[in-house]
């Protein structure tokens, strides 16, 4: 039954209308924000669908307060109300003695609902800004390079040019090449490293990509105290590569890490170094990181599968990297590099500060990225873990960017239907036309994988039972094609041997008329300057007796006024002008047979190559 209000003049009317205009309003704009946003606003569903119970705030619109403050459920007889539902709240509106309390609470009421989704709608879209990231080609190269920290070595005294370095490292490798082959002897590739600067320190920073031989100077017996005079210091890093590494899962907390390093030394003694892994330590059980140098110890405890610990059998597996983040070191977010940051200043990572401005040693730790207390490039902060989301998610679509020949490890929150490791998942026929200058080499204990079986490419459609005929003359007739193609491909060949031996032999000619050229140009100048050295020496002979008679002929006319003058002649130094110039002359003749020699080798050479 639907109550009337009965109004005196127009003014309920003019109320109702406004009202009922309001409500419309209201209405169209909650119906609207429902389905834009209904998973994430609806009040009325939950994530998994289901209907929520009534809340308090729910029966706040069926009470009414009394006098006294008693909630008091509201009755048809002693109130006429009418009640207006839609998916979002209850709206109760009672007559004209209590119409002006009730539209007071519902504009109240509704305000506050508005305001609510309007915070929630800008808190949705704004996680969902920050959680996107766009992941760049530098961030995925990074994220999978294997190659390992540089190595330090120290020197003393410092060094400042660049010769100097490189007589050390050379000199270094010469000392260890025989006793690192005989370590490793499968390793057939050249030993050195992919690059070397000075530090500013004086130190030397030394960069490569081989396993064997940072594991074999991390070793410190191998390392020499002193090269070319210069005191010489490995700084051995943290962990050895991941291609040395294990994991040794569920070890007690009863068990200290002395304790276990030392026992597992009673079985292997090539450990380098034990640690626990952060995050894995549940109160009863841990997991520890085992280093190994040798490469024997370490494949046998992978075969083993596990190792006994005062009498408690343990589970090891292979130790996986996970995939690295790339940090701006600019701006501390992780996805790019210093170089494409537009950010304007260096960003502390304690406190977000200018680095520039005050002192940030002791600065208070608060992350820019997520106000939590800690560095912003931990990998606790809610911006790094949403990053390495979006980048192991990269990397699960686009296995192709992953080397052929190692698995990441995918954190356990990352993981999607029970997959624990990343990999490049190439078939073996793209494996095989791979680039040849990867480094993939077989030794003798390494077998080849062997294809995947697949159908035969040879083309029976030319094969019938009916005519065996048929099938020779076109095997006979692919035959004498292969034939003509290889003709045609011998005379391209020959033709451009022949071309390319004619431009050998004209350079090989020209090299040797130049080679006669310097020859006779140095022979001519070497004879120019012996006449030339003969000449100073008949002049300084004459001038050296012509010097004499003159002092006699002063000497015999007794005059005072010439004896000053016959001091000064008789000091000028014409025996050891002469001396010095035979000297010059000595020295210079070897300098000249030799190069005259080194030219004959030469041009002896060409004519050989030239035959």
């Amino acid at each position: 039954m639907l109550n009337k209000d009965v109004a005196p003049n127009g003014a309920s009317l003019t109320d109702k209308m406004l009202v009922k205009d309001c409500r419309d309003v209201e209405l169209t704009f909650l119906k609207k924000v429902n389905n834009e946003y209904s998973s994430v606003l609806s009040p009325g569903v939950s994530e998994q669908g289901e209907k929520r119970g009534r809340t308090p705030s729910d029966n706040e619109y069926d009470l009414q307060v009394n006098g006294h403050g008693t909630p008091k459920r509201t009755r048809a007889i002693q109130r006429k109300t009418r009640t207006i539902t839609n998916s979002s709240y209850v709206v109760t509106t009672t007559t004209s003695a209590n119409k002006n309390l009730s539209h007071q609470r519902m504009e109240d009421d509704n305000n506050h609902l508005l305001s609510k989704q309007n915070d929630t709608i800008v808190n949705f879209e704004r996680n969902n800004n920050n959680n996107k990231f766009n992941i760049t080609n530098d961030a995925v190269v990074y994220s999978v390079d294997q190659s390992f920290t540089p190595i330090k070595i120290i020197c003393e005294p410092k060094i400042n040019e660049h010769k100097d370095g490189a007589n050390i490292i050379k000199e270094l490798f010469k000392l260890i090449v025989d006793d690192f082959k005989k370590i490793n002897p499968k390793h057939n590739e050249i030993i050195g490293f992919d690059s070397w600067y000075i530090d500013i320190n004086g130190d030397l920073q030394c960069i490569t990509r081989d396993v064997d031989l940072f594991i074999y100077l991390c070793d410190v017996k191998h390392v020499p105290n002193m090269l070319l005079d210069t005191k010489i210091k490995v700084v051995l890093p943290r962990h050895l590569p991941a291609q040395r590494s294990v994991i040794i899962k569920g070890v007690p907390i009863t068990f200290s890490i002395d304790e276990v390093k030392n026992e597992i030394m009673n079985i292997y003694k090539s450990v380098y170094s034990i640690i626990e892994l952060l995050g894995t330590n549940n109160g009863r059980t841990r997991y520890l990181r085992l280093d190994l140098i040798n490469t024997d110890e370490y494949k046998q405890l992978l075969n083993y599968g596990k190792i006994c610990i005062d009498g408690q059998c343990l589970q090891v597996f292979e130790y996986l990297a996970a995939p690295r983040v790339l940090f701006c070191s600019m701006c501390n977010l992780p996805g790019h590099s210093k170089k494409y940051c537009k950010f304007t200043f260096d960003r502390c990572r304690r406190c977000g500060e200018d680095r520039k401005n005050g002192d940030h040693k002791n600065c208070v730790i608060s992350c820019h990225n997520c106000k939590g207390e800690h560095v912003s490039t931990d990998f606790r902060c809610q911006t790094v873990q949403n990053y390495r989301r979006d980048l192991i998610h990269y990397l699960k679509h686009h296995p192709e960017r992953l080397p052929t020949d190692t698995q990441f490890f995918i954190p356990s929150q990352y993981r999607s239907y029970g997959e624990s490791a990343l990999y490049n998942r190439r078939p073996y026929s793209q494996l095989m036309t791979m680039s040849p200058n990867r480094k993939q080499q077989l030794t003798n204990d390494d077998w080849p994988s062997l294809p995947p079986p697949a159908r035969s490419t040879i083309n029976y459609s030319n094969y019938t039972s009916s005519s065996s005929s048929d099938a020779i003359k076109n095997l006979q007739i692919q035959l004498n094609h292969l034939d003509k193609c290889c003709s045609i491909d011998k005379k391209k060949y020959e033709k451009k041997n022949i071309e390319i031996k004619t431009q050998l032999n004209e350079s090989l000619t020209q090299l040797k008329s130049l080679n006669i050229c310097f020859s006779t140009i140095i022979q001519r100048q070497n004879e120019t300057i012996i006449m030339l050295k003969d000449t100073i020496n008949e002049c300084l002979e004459i001038n050296k007796y012509t010097i004499q008679a003159v002092c006699l002929m002063m000497t015999k006319s007794n005059d005072q006024q010439y004896e000053e003058i016959i001091k000064q002649i008789s000091n000028l130094p014409i025996a050891e002008r002469q001396s010095s110039i035979d000297k010059i002359f000595s020295t210079y003749t070897p300098l000249i047979d030799e190069l005259m020699s080194k030219i004959v080798a030469i041009t002896k050479q060409i004519q050989v190559l030239n035959d």
